[in-house]
Parts: C-alpha cells; sequence; structure tokens
C-alpha cells in the first residue's frame, strides 16, 4: 500500500498527540546513549531496532489512533475505476471466447465490436459495487448485447 503525502502527515500528526496509557511501563526508566567506547581505540554506536515502550494492546490503541480519520487516497479509487473499465471495454477476442464457450461457432459469432454479454456486465458491475466502486465511475457509454 502507498500512502499519500497526506495520510503520513496525518499519521506523524496523530502519532506525535497520542497520549501514552496509564499502564506504561518503560523498563528501567528509559535512557539511551548512542556511543560508547569513545574514549577508547573501538568507539561504537548502539543502533537498536524494535521498542520494547508497549505491549501488543497498547501497540494496537496507538496505531488505531494514528489511522483515525485518515485521509483517502484518490489514487486508489483511480486504479480501482481504471481496472473496472478495463475489465468492460470492449473486446472482441474475449467476446468471441465468450461465445465459443456457451456453444457457438466461429461462423455463428457476430459480435466482432466486443460487446460483452448483460450477464456478464451485471455480474462485474453487482461485485464493483459490493466492493464499493461507484456505478457512477463506469463509461455512459458501455453498450451490451
Amino acid at each position: 500500500m502507498t500512502l499519500t503525502e497526506d495520510q503520513i502527515k496525518h499519521m506523524v500528526q496523530r502519532f506525535l498527540q497520542w497520549r501514552l496509557p496509564e499502564n506504561f511501563n518503560p523498563d528501567g526508566g528509559i535512557s539511551f546513549k548512542a556511543a560508547f567506547n569513545e574514549h577508547t581505540a573501538h568507539p561504537m554506536k548502539f543502533t537498536p531496532v524494535g521498542t520494547n515502550l508497549f505491549d501488543a494492546a497498547q501497540a494496537t490503541a496507538m496505531v488505531m489512533n494514528m489511522v483515525a480519520g485518515m485521509p483517502a487516497s484518490a489514487d486508489y479509487d483511480q486504479g480501482r475505476r481504471d481496472v473496472l473499465n478495463a475489465i468492460l471495454a470492449l473486446n472482441p477476442k474475449v467476446a468471441q471466447k465468450l461465445h465459443t464457450i456457451r456453444g457457438g461457432t466461429d461462423e455463428s459469432f457476430t459480435n466482432h465490436d466486443g460487446q460483452l454479454p448483460f450477464d456478464v456486465v451485471l455480474w462485474v458491475t453487482e461485485v464493483a459495487e459490493q466492493l464499493g466502486i461507484e456505478p457512477a465511475a463506469l463509461s455512459a457509454d458501455r453498450s451490451v448485447q
């Protein structure tokens, strides 16, 4: 999933505003000094990964707080509409295959412009609606048999 700059900004703002839970219990008072052995021949830096600040329930609460009210990505919705429109586009090769699957022959095939049968269009648009893709996203000039 690709997040927009607005979504990332929203998550950062929500994260920075999140009040730590009352039962927050960091180990040993939390202190961190990255550099060590700095006065020796082998100075080094700690590079910690992950956190032990929250348990799973606390981390879940923090993430839920971060994503609450997150702006939607217009690109995601447009991408879903583009896929749906590509599926419903005129396609003579697919129309001929459907004709053959339904028992038709090459000689009886007349749908050379590639119109989809009504039941196929109905199926696809119903599934799209169930997925939340607005029917208005479909081109008005779709023709069906």
